[in-house]
């Protein structure tokens, strides 16, 4: 599998010693474009493997769990109209729900890895 990786000068060989982590991040505008490419993807290669055509040479694939977020909210998350205005405002005291991280194990089910 070769990938043309931006940024990075050329083309990178991917083998079957290589693992290709995935994850869609926390931001909203780009997150749901990731997660359904993603999907994609994995599901090309799911049913490829399937049907006996995988190479033995592609990288193994996974998509890791969105972590859960720690500010003063809610949720959790990020609030724009809550930003902290000190380092100390930041951290929350206690846990709270990680929608994202539940997100990503209701779309890819066993292929998330917790890191």
């Amino acid at each position: 599998l070769v990938s043309t990786t931006p940024g990075a000068g050329g083309v990178l060989s991917l083998t079957a010693d290589d693992v290709v982590l995935l994850n869609a991040g926390v931001h909203p505008n780009r997150r749901a474009t990731f997660i359904q490419r993603f999907d994609r993807v994995l599901s090309c290669l799911s049913e490829a493997r399937d049907r006996g055509e995988a190479h033995p040479q592609w990288p193994s694939f996974a998509y890791v769990a969105t972590p859960q977020q720690h500010f003063d909210t809610k949720s959790g998350e990020f609030e724009r109209r809550r930003a902290p205005k000190r380092v100390e405002d930041v951290c929350a005291t206690s846990p709270r729900e990680n929608r994202r991280g539940e997100e990503d194990v209701e779309v890819f089910g066993e292929e998330v890895v917790g890191l």
